[in-house]
């Protein structure tokens, strides 16, 4: 019987990924955003309510793996905010869920991929390798590419 995993790379350049436990696609979405005003500046954030509306569609789910995010030093501080309340906003929805969840870094998923050392693109033509049919063929699928080899990378 086919399990479906799913994989999350945060942020708002992200993705989920769903694929089954045989490897097959089952589809891939760019992280949602939604859009507000700070100080009459439009801003975008993870839309935790369509985010929770991709979750909740998918049957049978074994594991969701979320890409474990952490703060960098050479980061400024708001886009480091932003970065961690996009990873909070997942890490909730995906509880809500209530999937069997794995936090996983990017070194280690990468590393059972051979993507270590390696430029972003290389992970993008691997996956267009694994999943013809996921469409990766913008230079800003990156994050479609990465969430489909955090799940891939659990199998």
């Amino acid at each position: 019987m086919n399990r479906i995993i799913i994989g999350i790379d945060v942020g708002q350049t992200g993705a989920i990924a769903a694929i089954t436990n045989s490897g097959k696609l089952v589809g891939v979405w760019d992280m949602p955003l939604e859009k507000y005003v700070i100080n009459s500046k439009a801003k975008h954030r993870v839309d935790g309510a369509a985010l929770h509306r991709i979750l909740s569609v998918l049957d049978d789910v074994a594991l969701c793996r979320v890409e474990n995010v952490f703060a960098n030093p050479t980061q400024g501080v708001s886009s480091m905010f932003s970065f961690g309340d996009a990873f909070g906003c997942v890490r909730t929805v995906v509880g809500i869920c209530g999937f069997a969840t794995e936090y996983i870094s990017s070194q280690s998923w990468k590393k059972k991929r051979g993507l270590i050392g390696t430029d972003k693109d290389t992970a993008r033509l691997q996956a267009i390798e694994l999943f013809p049919a996921a469409s990766l063929h913008r230079k800003k699928d990156i994050g479609r590419a990465d969430a489909l080899l955090i799940a891939y990378s659990g199998l």
